[in-house]
């Protein structure tokens, strides 16, 4: 074999080898990146908050009574969550509740060079009857069951827990013996509307946290509790706890979904709670600081005349002089000695005071998370 053939042989191995040193560059640069990306995944995290990996379904199931909870106990005591709903009633509801204006059209004939055409025309007596029977069906006493709310009541309650719980259930009574219009809403609390309750009809459908669902996730029926589960004595002696199925054509259940397939509802508050808790625990440490900051405080310290040992601070009160005294609380008006040999260094917080601009963005971040301006 020739120099020249060799060395063209060589020259084909070190190329052929150069490319494969190159591919495996390549691919290793690439795998280098996917564990980039998942390692920059992970370090993104938002301290000890991890996002979830399942469908909306199992989050609704597995974390949304939790959720409920936390709502509600925000709306009675986080000033902010209850300025927020409220004002989502005065901008929905408003202070009459929603109005009805009936546009029933009457359609009379004439002829009109020997044609027969139509002509309508607003009916103003039906509309008239029926807008003023459904005024007083709105009243207090005539629309619920409970007789204790209005129509413009049910409208900024349920308005109220559609938004802070996510949901609501409203079932419809169709005894025709209850009133003069045969129709009235039963306000039903969401706690009887059970998460856990799981499993198949007799019919075959399934049961997917108490909703009955045909093949197409279409709401055959719901399955809620017969009572709400409460420590009052007596509130639940005639009832026995069980689970009573509603056909879906008596039941209202508006929900807020934020994907698709979705079946329960989830709290438009969820976003913003852990930036509120934080503000709230802000404010907290806030006000502790204030109060230090108003006391008198700070240390006993030894001057150049040298320590007395309190003990000694006795012998001489038999004397002219005034021993002293270690003061643990002052009192307004009061002027102490003290020992002789000792100081006293007050103590002040060095505590920055950045309230406002923490306030401010935080507050943003929330109004964002509840869609609203700050």
């Amino acid at each position: 074999m020739s120099n020249s053939f060799k060395n063209l042989l060589s020259l084909s191995f070190l190329k052929s080898k150069k490319n494969e040193v190159d591919s495996k560059d390549s691919v290793k640069s690439k795998f280098n990146r996917s564990l980039y990306a998942v390692t920059q995944a992970r370090l993104n995290k938002f301290g000890n908050y991890y996002s979830s990996e399942m469908a909306i379904n199992n989050d609704t199931f597995r974390d949304g009574e939790i959720m409920v909870k936390l709502a509600r106990d925000a709306e009675k005591n986080n000033p902010h969550v209850k300025k927020f709903l409220s004002s989502v009633i005065s901008n929905v509801v408003g202070a009459n509740g929603f109005s009805l204006y009936v546009r029933g059209i009457d359609y009379k004939t004439k002829v009109v060079n020997g044609k027969k055409v139509y002509e309508s025309e607003l009916d103003e007596d039906i509309n008239r009857f029926i807008q003023d029977s459904f005024w007083e069906w709105a009243e207090k006493g005539n629309c619920e069951t409970s007789k204790s709310l209005t129509f413009t009541s049910i409208q900024e309650l349920k308005l109220r827990e559609l938004f802070r719980d996510g949901e609501f259930i409203v079932l419809i009574d169709r005894d025709s013996s209850t009133n003069d219009w045969g129709v009235r809403l039963k306000m039903i609390n969401l706690d009887r509307f059970d998460r856990k309750y799981n499993g198949t009809a007799s019919n075959g459908n399934r049961i997917i946290m108490s909703m009955e669902l045909d093949d197409n996730d279409v709401p055959v029926a719901y399955y809620l509790k017969s009572v709400v589960q409460t420590t009052i004595p007596g509130y639940n002696a005639k009832n026995k706890f069980d689970y009573v199925r509603y056909d879906a054509s008596d039941v209202i259940h508006v929900s807020l979904k934020i994907d698709s397939e979705q079946i329960r509802g989830i709290s438009s508050l969820s976003a913003g709670l852990n930036t509120l808790n934080q503000i709230t625990k802000y404010q907290e440490a806030e006000v502790l600081n204030a109060q230090l900051n108003a006391c008198k405080m700070g240390f006993y310290t030894t001057n150049d005349e040298g320590p007395v040992d309190p003990l000694d601070i006795a012998d001489y009160k038999n004397g002219d002089e005034d021993p002293g005294e270690f003061v643990q609380e002052l009192e307004a008006g009061t002027i102490n000695v003290l020992p002789k040999g000792y100081d006293f260094k007050e103590t002040t917080s060095s505590y920055p005071q950045s309230y406002s601009s923490f306030m401010k963005v935080n507050l943003r971040t929330v109004s964002s998370a509840f869609n609203i301006s700050y």
